[in-house]
């Protein structure tokens, strides 16, 4: 049994590895291509939301505030800090821009010299899905059922978002606005993650009752 577990575990994460793997390559397929063909404005929400989905299976709210903050810190903030001084100091030296000006563009305002979008977004991200599951566990409690909750906050918040965003063309620190946009991809692969035995038996008795497995 215990080997049985170990097996399909490493199963998932080999899943999800090769999810990251093929929206990396869409990625270098969005950069060398043009993105305003039909095709990119195919691919481009797919591969995005696939990333934001497998953040939210990784996602962990335990522990209290102060060391969910250190951890984000450590594994976003600091990678993001560094790229971001390499690539203004090479900005400097390359195109001879003022470091004042290219310093800046560390607050990751939508698009000014925003290259390090992706990284500001996922870390304004973790603390949004942070802050909707502990209101999650003050309005609905402890209870599985709380992750229905957490999918339809962020579903509001992402149309809400997106929405003004559209009307008023808001920019804010650290692509906070992109966050609360896709913030629902990253909710449902939380709510993939905390459901997956139920989920995948609900599956396996679709496919039974259509004769697939």
């Amino acid at each position: 049994m215990g080997q049985a577990m170990n097996v399909q575990h490493k199963s998932r994460l080999i899943w999800l590895d090769l999810l990251k793997g093929f929206c990396m390559i869409l990625i270098v397929i969005s950069h060398v291509s043009n993105r305003a063909d039909i095709y990119g404005r195919l691919y481009t929400p797919i591969f995005l939301s696939a990333f934001f989905f497998a953040s939210g299976y990784t996602f962990k709210p335990r522990g209290s505030f102060t060391e969910f903050l250190k951890n984000k810190i450590v594994s976003l903030g600091i990678p993001f800090v560094c790229l971001g001084l390499i690539n203004a100091c090479l900005a400097v030296v390359i195109e001879r821009d003022l470091i004042v000006d290219r310093l800046k563009y560390l607050a990751s305002f939508r698009g000014v010299w925003d290259d390090l979008w992706f990284i500001a977004c996922l870390f304004s991200m973790q603390f949004i899905l942070y802050g909707i599951y502990k209101l999650s566990l003050a309005i609905v409690g402890a209870r599985r059922d709380n992750g229905i909750f957490i999918l339809i906050t962020s579903f509001m918040l992402s149309v809400i978002s997106y929405m003004v965003v559209k009307t008023t063309g808001i920019s804010l620190p650290l692509q906070f606005e992109s966050a609360c946009v896709g913030i629902f991809s990253m909710a449902l692969g939380y709510f993939y993650k905390v459901n997956e035995n139920k989920i995948d038996n609900i599956v396996m008795r679709v496919r039974g009752g259509t004769g697939l497995v």
